[in-house]
């Protein structure tokens, strides 16, 4: 009797190792990751991949830092779990799993930022009660001797001396203790007196100590240009505040004002990710445009740069060239 040969379907909870000989490479498309996994393989995979992604995740990744803060040990991880799961090879870059695990980073971030949030939270108030009970004992012992000692003992009554009644509004000299409130003990730390020398001397130094530079003062009045010799404080606050902020170097400030429209804000970033001169942004300008192309791509996963501002750098750059209408 002959043999049937049938062919037999992947298990259910079997993840595709491999891709076949010629299967066409994905690009990032206008939905999510998990929708572009849906398309490759069932949903139930899908989570099963997750399980295994994120069990395997804590040998490269440190799970309570950025993929800033780590982006040798970010890349590594990206090629080994590409290299155990061959079905992210079926996208450009990997770009589904990039875009789950810096997810899945972010998230865990913020969850644990909230944990030592509540928990800072709960320590404060355990130590308030605590502060509120010993405050009360002490209040309570301190009262008992006082509770004690309220008995006055009054001679009898034929030796007992006439009341003065001429003057009603005096205080009556014997009150008895339990129409008072309870009695509080208020110390005051009086300084010894010092010569008048001495205290001339310490006057003249703390009031040395709090001004401010004259050259100083003068240098913003007449910077200000107000006219009324009033400081601003503003005004100082701000320059101090421009003169320890951060920023780029001139060169990439000039490359990012160029744009249409122009990106300031990524002065940082491009200082960030090495690119510190005019010679890095020309560099970046004379490579072929499917090597520029994707490494902006890469910066745009790393969550470093947003797609529209990779549109923009990406025209600056054949601009630079004279490739504005042929790349």
């Amino acid at each position: 009797m002959p043999r049937i040969k049938v062919k037999t379907q992947p298990g259910a909870d079997t993840i595709p190792r491999a891709t076949t000989p010629g299967t066409r490479i994905i690009p990032r498309g206008p939905g999510s990751y998990s929708q572009a996994l849906g398309r490759v393989i069932p949903s139930h995979q899908i989570k099963k991949l997750r399980k295994e992604v994120l069990a395997r995740a804590p040998e490269y990744l440190n799970l309570e830092l950025s993929v800033r803060q780590q982006d040798r040990e970010w890349e590594t991880f990206i090629h080994a779990m590409t290299t155990a799961f061959p079905v992210f090879k079926r996208f450009k870059h990997s770009w589904p799993l990039r875009d789950f695990m810096s997810q899945y980073l972010g998230n865990h971030r913020l969850w644990l930022q909230r944990k030592d949030a509540a928990a800072a939270t709960k320590e404060n108030g355990k130590g308030l009660e605590n502060t509120v009970d010993t405050t009360t004992a002490s209040t309570n012992v301190s009262r008992q001797p006082l509770q004690s000692t309220n008995t006055i003992d009054q001679p009898p009554k034929d030796q007992q001396l006439p009341q003065d009644t001429s003057r009603h509004t005096a205080t009556p000299s014997i009150i008895p203790r339990k129409s008072l409130p309870p009695a509080r003990q208020v110390y005051v730390l009086v300084p010894p007196k010092a010569p008048a020398d001495a205290t001339s001397s310490q006057v003249s130094s703390a009031s040395t100590s709090t001004l401010v530079n004259s050259s100083q003062v003068s240098a913003t009045l007449s910077g200000s240009g107000s006219g009324s010799g009033q400081l601003s404080i503003s005004s100082i606050s701000s320059q101090a505040l421009t003169t320890t902020s951060s920023s780029a170097p001139e060169p990439i400030k000039a490359f990012l004002a160029s744009l249409s429209p122009p990106l300031p804000q990524l002065g940082l970033t491009f200082v960030g990710i090495g690119i510190i001169n005019a010679e890095y942004i020309r560099a970046m300008a004379a490579w072929p445009a499917s090597q520029r192309h994707d490494f902006l791509e890469m910066l745009v996963l790393s969550r470093e740069i947003t797609r529209f501002e990779m549109q923009v750098v990406a025209q600056g750059l054949r601009e630079m060239v004279g490739l504005a209408d042929s790349d």
